[in-house]
């Protein structure tokens, strides 16, 4: 139908701007119909322009038996394209919305299972605290040996103290001369023990001195190799989470796309 009154009108302004074109005289009333008919026509081709550009069915209204077959046709065939076309931009914002909710289903899935591995963090954790406190009796054992030291200083001083010992015991001190008289030989070798036992007693304490250094120096090794492990699982459980953000991140790409 707007097709028809479209072509009517063109005909109708060309023939009226020829007969304008031809006669030299004209009234007002013929310039004011030319300047109607130029109106008229400029509406009709804005309004096909808009028709063509919103790509909206149009309707047919109020056909007279007159209009051609063909232009009948042509209007169903439109809209039945506008039709197919609503039908497959429907289809496509329904398969989008699937989408979508499977990848939100799989990012939930994928946080459910990262927050189920954080208690292994947690207890690796624990175990490196676990090893710290198993480190303790190693120090404590460092602090006996200490103390061993120091009852060896109290040996050295009750060594000391022996002499005076004697000096209140003159009768002890006669029976050890006596003694030392009878077996010379024992004598000799007890003197020979006593200069062999300072030498001995620096001895133990040196090699008291180093165990006590190696039992420090294993400690502090097995403290920094606790904390060491404990940042290397801590860098894995990072690198594990920016790999399942990039992955995530990627599929929210990809369905952006589609």
């Amino acid at each position: 139908m707007e097709d028809l009154d479209y072509q009517h009108e063109s005909d109708l302004f060309y023939a009226r701007l020829q007969q304008f074109s031809r006669e030299r005289s004209h009234s007002f009333l013929e310039r004011f119909l030319l300047v109607v008919l130029i109106i008229k026509y400029f509406m009709l081709t804005m309004k096909r322009i808009f028709v063509v550009l919103r790509n909206e069915p149009m309707e047919p209204q109020d056909l007279d038996e007159n209009i051609d077959k063909s232009v009948e046709i042509e209007i169903k065939i439109h809209n039945l394209t506008c039709q197919c076309q609503h039908d497959d931009d429907r289809f496509r914002r329904n398969a989008w919305t699937k989408k979508w909710r499977l990848y939100n289903k799989s990012v939930r899935r994928r946080k459910t299972a990262i927050r189920k591995s954080q208690p292994d963090l947690e207890m690796d954790k624990k175990g490196a605290a676990l090893d710290k406190e198993r480190v303790e009796p190693d120090k404590v054992r460092g602090e006996c040996d200490i103390d061993q030291d120091e009852q060896i200083e109290s040996n050295k001083d009750q060594a000391e103290k022996d002499p005076d010992q004697a000096e209140r015991d003159p009768d002890q001190a006669e029976h050890d001369g006596d003694q030392a008289e009878l077996d010379p030989d024992q004598a000799e070798h007890d003197g020979d023990q006593a200069e062999l036992d300072p030498d001995q007693t620096e001895h133990d304490g040196d090699r008291a001195a180093r165990k006590t250094e190696r039992v420090k120096e294993q400690a502090s090794q097995d403290s920094v190799q606790a904390e060491r492990n404990q940042d290397r699982e801590g860098e894995r459980v990072k690198e594990s989470l920016e790999r399942d953000r990039e992955r995530s991140e990627r599929g929210q790409e990809e369905t952006t796309q589609m």
